[in-house]
């Protein structure tokens, strides 16, 4: 093979090289260019390793090309003996999938959209594991300074045992959509996520307000009633509780029916007062400025009157969806529990026949009971269904299920907490600034 003059360091790689390459990998162009890239160490790692030149050059950047300099960093980080521990906590089966170098790729451009830019080296310097009464998780440092003094405060007050069940706080994992975690600092942590959930759909949310007369969405729903957030948030969440089920379904649009007409009252007073004031040159200035008022507040009766129609719609669907997917269960219930009796007295009739009766018997007894294994299926597929449905897990459970002196001990340990957050509320959810 012959090579164009290259530089003395790469000079004594090159014959070796060429000795592993196929005759279409065998250029000097693409040595070069190789050397230029990546250096003299690299070309003698391909040697040892047998790799293909070619199909490293394809994906690899030209010479010319402008190299990212944090992209490298992650990969020089990611290949250090001195970061290797850190590694670990890139596993998982969680958001997003793949080995831990795959989730590691994925999340490092997050890392760096949030002023991290070198993700690894980040990890092995600020997370520890801190403990919160028997619980241990990793954590960012000050998050787990924050606890101990959260658990200093609970203690104090005569919390001996630990308020929750489950608890965990750095996690490097994406949201459900693909976007940052909090978690993924190390600067967050949740309790007890089956009961006290992430109120994410603004449908849910909607239904929740309505159906208890409280708007979940706002940072402090009780401002208005004199209550804090966290006892507004448990009066929604006891309320939902009792009332999501038909009955109160039913009551509470029996409800929202005489809002409606309450609204129309009020507005059809609204217009004949204003049809009662002068109107043009013949109205004098604070006439005017009554006409101006009443429009308002016409304006905006009518905008109250649209969204009550709006919830009442709303709330119909619901109890239809409900009622429909109950019916549709107890109605395969009974299919069920009819072809059970119709297979056990078959089988009965089964034991006393012979000959060509005993062959229809069979024959009708092997229908229902592929009739009843394809009844139970769709029951069990419903079934599954109606518990996979989150209203109706938080009709069981609640959605805030944590102790008030626990919100306020972390609170005061300079902790935010989710059940604050305006639109969609985390219950679970606590993070530091």
């Amino acid at each position: 093979m012959s090579v164009h003059p290259v530089t003395s360091g790469v000079r004594g790689v090159l014959p070796t090289l060429a000795l592993h390459l196929t005759k279409s990998e065998q250029t000097a162009d693409s040595l070069l260019k190789l050397q230029r890239i990546r250096g003299n160490v690299f070309v003698q790692r391909m040697i040892r390793a047998n790799w293909s030149l070619q199909a490293y050059i394809q994906r690899a950047p030209s010479a010319g090309a402008a190299v990212d300099p944090v992209k490298q960093q992650w990969e020089t980080d990611w290949n250090s003996s001195a970061l290797r521990r850190a590694r670990r906590y890139f596993r998982g089966a969680g958001r997003p999938v793949g080995t831990s170098k795959q989730r590691y790729d994925v999340l490092c451009p997050l890392y760096r959209t949030h002023g991290i830019l070198r993700p690894l080296k980040y990890v092995a310097d600020n997370i520890r594991t801190a403990t919160f009464y028997n619980f241990k998780t990793p954590a960012h440092k000050n998050l787990k300074n924050a606890l101990t003094v959260a658990e200093r405060i609970l203690k104090s007050k005569g919390r001996a045992a630990a308020p929750v069940t489950k608890a965990w706080a750095f996690n490097a994992r994406t949201t459900s959509t693909g976007k940052w975690s909090n978690h993924a600092t190390g600067k967050a942590i949740d309790f007890d996520p089956d009961i006290n959930p992430h109120l994410t759909n603004p449908r849910d949310r909607r239904i929740i307000s309505v159906l208890t007369r409280i708007d979940i969405e706002k940072a402090n729903p009780g401002a208005g009633s004199g209550l804090d957030s966290f006892d507004d948030a448990k009066v929604a969440s006891d309320r939902f509780k009792s009332d999501y089920n038909p009955a109160g379904i039913r009551s509470r649009l029996k409800g929202l029916k005489g809002q409606r007409l309450a609204l129309q009252n009020d507005m059809t007073v609204l217009k004949a007062l204003l049809g009662g004031l002068p109107s043009g040159r013949k109205a004098s200035r604070d006439e005017r400025r009554r006409a101006s008022e009443l429009k308002k507040q016409i304006r905006k009766k009518r905008a109250e009157i649209r969204q009550v129609v709006k919830d009442r719609r709303l709330l119909k669907k619901e109890l239809q969806n409900y009622e429909k997917l109950d019916k549709s269960i107890d109605t395969l219930g009974g299919k069920v529990v009819a072809l059970q009796q119709e297979i056990e007295l078959l089988e009965a009739m089964l034991e006393s026949a012979s000959g060509k009766e005993r062959r229809r018997l069979k024959k009708q007894l092997a229908r229902k009971r592929r009739a009843l294994k394809k009844t139970e299926k769709r029951l069990a597929k419903k079934e599954q269904n109606r518990q996979a449905q989150r209203l109706r897990r938080y009709a069981t459970t609640g959605f805030l299920n944590l102790p008030k002196d626990l919100v306020e001990a972390m609170k005061a340990a300079g902790f935010r907490w989710g059940g604050d957050w305006k639109k969609h509320k985390d219950f679970m959810h606590f993070d530091l600034p």
